[in-house]
């Protein structure tokens, strides 16, 4: 992203379950960011917020 000039303002994942069901969870970023750090942590907090196992 930063090679590209260019920032996120927020990170979303989408969890496709056998059988159909589907869940979708968005979080925004409190300014944009194209640090690595940021996003990783972001992502972090969305698959912990699934409660997967």
């Amino acid at each position: 992203m930063r090679r590209r000039g260019q920032a996120a303002r927020g990170l979303g994942l989408t969890l496709k379950f056998a059988g159909g069901p589907s869940w979708e969870k968005a979080r925004r970023l409190p300014e944009a960011s194209a640090h690595d750090d940021d996003l990783r942590t972001m992502a972090y907090r969305l698959i912990d917020a699934a409660g997967l196992q």
